[in-house]
């Protein structure tokens, strides 16, 4: 799913993503608020103020692709000096309102399989104009204008805006159907995205430590000097881990109502710990957890063993320990409860408060945004049983009510004085910051506030004298709630054509855009917008890898991703190469000058059943000599004794695959080594060195070349395909990353942006080739992308 907000302002420099999304959304009175009215009534969705540029309220925008499902046209406002009839069911109370509608379906993808398939839809009110071409069943684009904001009661330039969706897709968004997350499994793996976040449970032990003393990953209970103990943690805790623009921050997080009251988690002042290079340096740690167990192990194995050796994990398993708190990828190791994952943590405010916890130790379990964790206070309220639009979820009352929260005065209404906590009061409390946060999570299901039949019994009770004395000085009589209806009625659209029930799941619209613009998992549809060419059976059935591959090392922001499609379109041909290919043509010495392409080079390994070159029949000199192309140009030089290549036949046996064009036997032995498929005991490192293998005789070598067998591994197994590629980019060539984050997070418009994008996009192409090969065509597919993506 790729999301924004529904109105669209230029980023400023280091503004966060969530810090503009909350300058994009910017809310409108304190009347229009989810999930409360001023009469402590349920209010579906939110105003938002429109930008606006010379007196003109910029243009409401669609949030995501999807089809339009319903329409209506704005009733026109009396144009100037002409007096509006008091009567007219849009100037309720005197104000004038708009009443043009876009409601809009989004079929879209969060992860992997059917589970992980969502709908949802977005509501878009008081439009003053609808946009040229947005018509029922038409698809819609992301960023397309939806219309023109009107009045909301006499207030220029605003929108109401609401995300809803069926009771079948709850589970499929927020992870649950009910209920809190359970503390006694891990999270969902069909979708992860955004932070991870681990339960401590209460007596987990925090070891005193400074944060340059790591434990051994073999060391389940570090040994402290004489005097000092661990600290055992009261209650359960939940640590957030955060990688973004490099930085790893790790936040505790903790309930903070008082005993009887309902459970109010918040993180704990001043427990934030942040290491500015962390993510960039992910690499580095999963390489020394290798190092680390491989001491351990010889250690276990001296010449009088006493301990059972400890099980071998490979980097990439470790790496997706640190990078998930778990195995994501079916296709990884898995890292055993016996070896341990430390991180320092913050538990307290004061500098003594610190200290190294096992994020991996028996009976702490990981989960991430997607699982919607109840310790960020989302919470599941359904509230559609009694049908009408007053709140009376206990779960929000006792919220409001709560005696932990600073009390609001209550109103003074004529004839009433008898201290007791009223709607109004209600309403008002719920504005005080920490409730306010609380409801920014609530996902609840109640009635639409739009459907015209359901009026009478969602909002009847106005004219109740016991139900109203809360709220109104005094309940409606039947001429003041005829006004009212017949305004409702002029406001109401909701019919079955749109395809959900008028009884349905509502969400923060802010808090979910925020929550979803961190999944980074493309769509079929999104992919086949930036990948147009490719054909469709090809996209499909690299799309979920590639999704994986993005996920794993952080390449699924919207800036990296797209450098990362940009970058791999030119490396694979827009996934159509998946395997380097050779020509044919006039061979001049060492030279091979191309006429055409070798159909031989291109034919499937997976079909051939070997690698391409193991058959005498399959020797193709392309690879071993210089190359040119027809016209004379150069294109590369031999592959033969370059990179670790051992001669001719490593040339052809070690051409590019995968997404990133993986090459050469030293970048397939370090890969092997990374997967856990090679020992790295089981060859000489920088056998390229070998006086003897310069001299290219290896029959004389000293030093081992490492054995690669299979090299079609590959191509022939899709998650290996990309996963190279992601490994080359975050392991091999580090910068990559660093390289990316150096661009700007909006389109380039200005030939100083423009300027910008190109330099960088000419540094992450040396990042990864050491070189500027094809940058100019990088650049392009990039900007494409970035179209699509930003």
């Amino acid at each position: 799913m790729i999301i924004s907000p529904p109105f669209l302002l230029p980023r400023a420099a280091n503004q966060t993503d969530e810090a503009w999304v909350d300058r994009c959304m910017t809310p409108a009175g304190e009347g229009g608020v989810y999930p409360l009215s001023k009469l402590f009534g349920w209010h579906g969705g939110m105003h938002i103020q429109a930008p606006i540029t010379n007196n003109v309220p910029a243009a409401a925008r669609a949030i995501a692709d999807g089809t339009v499902v319903f329409t209506r046209a704005a009733t026109a406002k009396p144009p100037g000096p002409v007096a509006i009839s008091p009567d007219h069911p849009q100037n309720y109370t005197g104000r004038w309102t708009d009443n043009g509608v876009v409601v809009i379906r989004h079929d879209t993808e969060i992860g992997e399989g059917a589970n992980a398939t969502v709908r949802f839809y977005s509501v878009y009110m008081h439009l003053r104009r609808i946009a040229d071409g947005v018509a029922a069943n038409q698809p819609i684009l992301r960023k397309a204008e939806v219309g023109i904001p009107g009045e909301i009661y006499g207030a220029a330039g605003q929108i109401h805006f609401e995300i809803v969706f069926a009771a079948d897709q709850l589970a499929r968004l927020a992870g649950r159907a009910s209920g809190n997350l359970r503390l006694d499994n891990a999270g969902r793996t069909d979708a992860v995205f955004g932070d991870m976040h681990f339960h401590l449970p209460a007596g987990t032990l925090v070891y005193p430590g400074a944060a340059t003393a790591r434990p051994s990953v073999s060391t389940l209970a570090p040994t402290l000097p004489a005097g000092q103990a661990p600290h055992s943690l009261e209650g359960d805790h939940f640590v957030q881990l955060r990688y973004e623009r490099g930085a790893a921050t790790l936040t505790l997080h903790r309930n903070i109502a008082s005993p009887g009251q309902s459970a109010d988690f918040a993180p704990i002042a001043g427990a934030v710990q942040a290491d500015p290079q962390g993510e960039y340096n992910l690499h580095q740690h999963a390489t020394a957890l290798v190092a680390e167990l491989t001491a351990a192990n010889a250690r276990r194995a001296g010449p009088r063993p006493s301990q059972v050796a400890l099980p071998t994990v490979s980097a990439s398993g470790f790496y997706e320990l640190l990078r998930f708190g778990r195995r994501i990828n079916a296709e990884e190791q898995e890292v055993p409860r016996t070896l341990a994952h430390w991180r320092h943590i913050k538990y307290g405010a004061s500098a003594a408060e610190v200290g190294w916890v096992n994020l991996n130790a028996e009976g702490v379990y990981a989960y991430s945004d997607a699982d919607f964790p109840h310790w960020l206070n989302w919470t599941l309220i359904d509230e559609a049983a009694d049908g009408d639009s007053r709140c009376d979820s206990p779960t929000i009352r006792g919220w409001v009510q709560n005696p932990d929260t600073p009390l609001v005065p209550e109103p003074a209404r004529p004839g009433q004085n008898d201290g007791e906590v009223s709607d109004a009061e209600l309403s008002h409390r719920a504005q005080v910051e920490r409730i306010a946060r609380r409801l920014k999570k609530a996902i609840c299901k109640f009635p639409t506030e739009w459907d015209a039949s359901l009026i009478d019994r969602q909002w009847g009770w106005l004219q109740d004298s016991l139900r109203t004395r809360d709220v109104l000085p005094r309940p409606m009589d039947f001429t003041a709630y005829g006004k009212f209806k017949a305004h409702m009625q002029a406001l109401a659209f909701w019919e079955a054509s749109i395809g959900l029930p008028n009884t349905h799941w509502h969400m923060h619209p802010v808090d979910f855009i925020k929550t979803f613009r961190r999944c980074g998992w493309l769509s079929h549809g999104e992919f086949g917008r930036i990948y147009r060419t490719t054909p469709e059976v090809t996209r499909n059935n690299y799309l979920p890898y590639l999704n994986r591959t993005a996920r794993k090392y952080l390449f699924n922001t919207p800036l990296r991703l797209s450098h990362f499609l940009g970058q791999g379109a030119v490396e694979s041909g827009s996934l159509t190469n998946m395997q380097e290919r050779s020509m044919t043509g006039r061979i001049d010495g060492n030279r091979m000058h191309g006429e055409r392409i070798n159909a031989a080079s291109a034919t499937p390994e997976l079909t051939l059943g070997h690698w391409y070159g193991t058959l005498t029949t399959e020797d193709d000199p392309w690879f071993r000599l210089e190359k040119y192309n027809s016209r004379g140009v150069r294109i590369t030089g031999s592959y033969s004794w370059v990179n670790g290549n051992v001669g001719d036949i490593d040339a052809q046996k070690f051409r590019g695959r995968g997404f990133k064009q993986l090459t050469a036997r030293n970048n397939y032995a370090e890969y092997w080594v990374y997967r856990g498929w090679l020992a790295r005991n089981s060859f000489t490192a920088s056998w390229w060195t070998d006086r003897n293998y310069i001299a290219r005789n290896p029959s004389q070598m000293r030093a081992t070349p490492a054995q690669v067998d299979d090299p079609q591994r590959i191509t022939t197994e899709p998650y290996n395909c990309f996963d190279s590629g992601g490994w080359y980019m975050t392991f091999a060539r580090p910068r990559v990353a660093r390289s990316i984050d150096g661009d700007t997070s909006t389109i380039a418009t200005t030939d100083a942006t423009r300027e910008l994008e190109q330099q960088v996009s000419r540094a992450v192409t040396h990042a990864i080739n050491g070189g500027y090969i094809d940058d100019v065509r990088r650049l392009q597919e990039t900007r494409a992308a970035k179209e699509i993506l930003l």
